[in-house]
């Protein structure tokens, strides 16, 4: 979803619909239509059938055993077992190649693999459903997988000396920047997201989960039912409330949301997500946490600010329009004055209005530049956090 905004010609019912995607955030996710599915009570969820595009999950049919979940079973190949693939990833300041190694054997072997869930399972039956996404990180195959592609991405880790904070957002950006597949059928393992080169919601978290977990964060999947959307979870230690939601596995941990499917800040969701029901589903034994979160709260804080100055700005520039084509028209004959200097006092009332009008557009412009530079660049928080405060949007007072 492209936010980016410009000065010239941006009406308010635009800047309305701007200011509704950036509530807490926009994202994409694994939507197929823009309204949540209210059939079912909250908790009642039942998995969702192949008919549905936004859902990956598909149903077993009956003849399959009640206790299946999914397995691969490594292929057999011959030449050469493995096959590259390169990824760019653009991180703070600097872009990196990354290339990784994909098992042909795994990749084959978790691309047959029957991917389906249990048929009648509930969203509330937290064990079976914990037990079939975790299937997809477990088992000597997709160990391996994971064996093999952390060795290289370490090797930038080791090389840019990443402290715990910067490694978990660099594996973050890594996996947001894998495209989006919006076609995606049955769920793919972590190993054909990197070999195909693409993945939906799940998929791609699932991916993301996996590396954080073998590096020893305590990470989570969380599932949003009615909206057919998944994100992986970074848990945080707090000791008050947050700006943003905590959302809690069945043992009390907290985490906080991390979108997938495109470049945002840890902790960005939709408004939507505020209080939607979803499944927690601690994945791995790690105990890292995500410490820094008011420090990344302090970009995406400030970018609702500054969408909501770019609204005010925009209302009383529609405003100022208004006032300063209806006095263009008096002093152009529509209205009869009296005197000369009546005549004067409403041109210089006009003159002081277009002034106005130029200085509010001067100011909207200074914030959507710094708006649209904010959301192009979540891979360096860092540098936006520098780039939000040098720019002093926030001392603008209105």
């Amino acid at each position: 979803m492209d936010l980016r905004i410009s000065a010239r010609g941006c009406t308010l019912f635009a800047m309305l619909q701007i200011l509704i995607c950036v509530a807490v955030i926009a994202s994409s996710g694994c939507l197929s239509t823009g309204e949540p599915v209210n059939e079912t009570p909250a908790g009642e969820t039942p998995f969702l059938n192949e008919s549905v595009n936004a859902s990956s999950v598909k149903i077993t049919e009956s003849a399959t055993p009640a206790n299946h979940l999914p397995e691969i079973v490594p292929a057999e190949i011959s030449g050469d077992p493995y096959e590259d693939r390169t990824f760019n990833v653009k991180f703070e300041k600097s872009e990196y190649e990354l290339v990784l190694p994909a098992n042909l054997s795994v990749y084959y072997g978790a691309k047959s693999a029957d991917k389906s869930i249990t048929e009648g399972t509930l969203w509330k039956e937290t064990e079976k459903v914990s037990e079939y996404y975790r299937s997809f990180f477990e088992g000597d195959a997709i160990e391996g997988f994971y064996t093999d592609i952390l060795k290289k991405i370490r090797h930038i880790k080791i090389a840019e000396g990443f402290s715990d904070e910067e490694y978990l957002e660099f594996l973050m950006t890594f996996v947001q920047q894998i495209p989006y597949d919006s076609e995606a059928e049955s769920p793919r393992f972590p190993v054909e997201v990197v070999y195909d080169m693409k993945g939906d919601c799940d998929e791609k978290s699932m991916l993301l989960i996996g590396l954080l977990a073998r590096e020893g964060y305590d990470t989570a999947l969380i599932i949003f039912p009615e909206y057919h959307h998944a994100t992986a979870g970074i848990r945080i230690i707090t000791s008050g409330d947050t700006s943003f939601r905590q959302f809690k596995s069945e043992d009390g941990r907290k985490y906080v949301f991390i979108e997938s499917t495109d470049l945002s800040y840890i902790g960005q969701y939709p408004g939507y997500y505020e209080d939607a029901y979803a499944v927690v589903i601690p994945i791995g034994d790690g105990n890292k946490t995500f410490e820094r979160y008011n420090y990344v709260s302090y970009i995406t804080e400030s970018l609702t600010k500054i969408a909501n100055r770019i609204l005010f700005f925009q209302s009383e520039l529609n405003r100022l329009y208004d006032e300063i084509k209806s006095l263009e028209s008096d002093l152009n004959g529509a209205k009869s004055y009296d005197s000369d200097s009546e005549w004067q006092k409403d041109h210089t009332r006009y003159i002081n209005l277009v002034d106005d009008y130029y200085e509010y557009e001067d100011l909207i412009s200074r914030n959507i530049e710094v708006y649209n530079y904010v959301i192009e660049h979540p891979y360096d928080v860092a540098g936006v956090r520098r780039y939000i405060y040098n720019s002093k949007v926030n001392e603008i007072e209105y």
